[in-house]
């Protein structure tokens, strides 16, 4: 459970030594070369935590997003639009099945409120 922890702590370290070396030295290409492993050791941490946020059991199940424009006239309606294709958009990046079960278009650009269907891989 916290090998991969401990292993992002390591390479961290590693990375850190590394860096106080290639100063003290002068060395700019290793310099250059940690930021590529910095940029890894990022990704692992930035996984790691989301897998720690969603490692609940309902975690994994199926959920509505339910987006309303609210008070703002046309700029709220048009934001909560791009809201609305923003969460559809990273749905199927994923490969999630989307569907929109409810849409109030605005009355001029946008929507007054949407509700999208998002369903995960089991």
């Amino acid at each position: 459970m916290l090998a991969p922890i401990n292993d992002l702590e390591l390479s961290l370290n590693d990375a850190v030594a590394l860096f106080e070396l290639a100063s003290l030295e002068g060395d700019e290409s290793l310099i250059e070369e940690l930021e590529g492993v910095l940029t890894e050791i990022y990704k692992r941490a930035t996984r790691l935590h989301m897998e720690s946020i969603l490692s609940a059991p309902h975690d994994l199940l199926n959920c509505f997003v339910e987006i309303n424009a609210g008070a703002g006239g046309t700029e709220a309606q048009d934001w909560a639009y791009m809201l609305a294709r923003m969460y559809i958009r990273w749905a199927e990046r994923k490969k999630y099945k989307t569907e929109i079960t409810n849409k109030n278009d605005g009355e001029e650009a946008g929507v007054k409120s949407i509700t999208i269907r998002i369903e995960g891989s089991k």
